[in-house]
């Protein structure tokens, strides 16, 4: 989370305009990869 707060403060200070675009991008990726993470080990498992 750490690390995902740095990239989104980075791309904000680039672009302070979209600032909250990028962290809610940012954001959504995160819980996208996250999400198909447990999806692949509960397939795996079974």
């Amino acid at each position: 989370n750490a690390a995902l707060g740095s990239i989104a403060t980075t791309i904000g200070e680039r672009n302070s305009g979209n600032y909250i675009t990028e962290i809610t991008t940012v954001t959504a990726v995160a819980i996208a990869t996250t999400t198909i993470a447990i999806t692949a080990r509960k397939r795996l498992r079974r």
